[in-house]
């Protein structure tokens, strides 16, 4: 069987979810809120996920021609931390509510095919910042783990890695130049 993607967040929401947490209650069936369920005036609301998990100091060396943008992430980040969670805890939370969007595509996946969770074979593949060092993509990695998504089948836990924005956009786009150019990847 060839390997079939899954898209977070694609199942019951839209295709791309905001990277936000909110208020505990205002989610779906009374749970946090998060993704696109969040809205702007939440005063829980606890967003720039990723960005938490870089470094102060390299959010500080960033843009410094720009002290203002530098200033309003702090301010995002430090809520982060005054709502007693780290940059890795709240990306790790937030990965969690991923999980019953991503149990249900595989299901129906597998359920199309005859299959059984012990037949498949699982991988987690990751999009990080091209610019990330290995401590925000380590910072990355516990949050993974932390998230328990790598244990979406019977408990084994599936290998991930991890790729950069640049190289998922790119191989995205190769199933639709090679429909329109007649192109054949090997």
């Amino acid at each position: 069987m060839l390997p079939h993607p899954v898209l977070l967040g694609s199942s019951t929401r839209s295709l791309l979810q905001a990277t936000v947490l909110g208020s505990p209650g205002a989610g779906a069936g009374g749970g946090p809120a998060w993704g696109d369920e969040v809205t702007a005036d939440d005063v829980a609301r606890l967003s720039l996920l990723k960005l938490a998990l870089l470094h102060p100091d390299a959010i500080q060396s960033a843009n410094p021609e720009y002290p203002g943008r530098t200033a309003t992430v702090r301010a995002e980040i430090d809520k982060i931390w005054a709502a007693g969670k780290t940059g890795p805890g709240a990306t790790a939370e937030y990965i969690g509510r991923l999980l019953p969007d991503i149990f249900a595509q595989v299901q129906g996946k597998i359920g199309a095919f005859g299959l059984r969770f012990a037949d498949l074979s699982v991988r987690f593949v990751f999009g990080i910042p091209a610019v990330w060092g290995n401590d925000a993509i380590a910072r990355l990695r516990d949050a993974v783990e932390d998230s328990d998504i790598l244990r979406l089948l019977d408990g084994r836990p599936a290998p991930m890695d991890f790729m950069t924005e640049p190289e998922a956009a790119a191989i995205a786009l190769v199933p639709a130049i090679a429909s329109t150019h007649a192109l054949q990847v090997r």
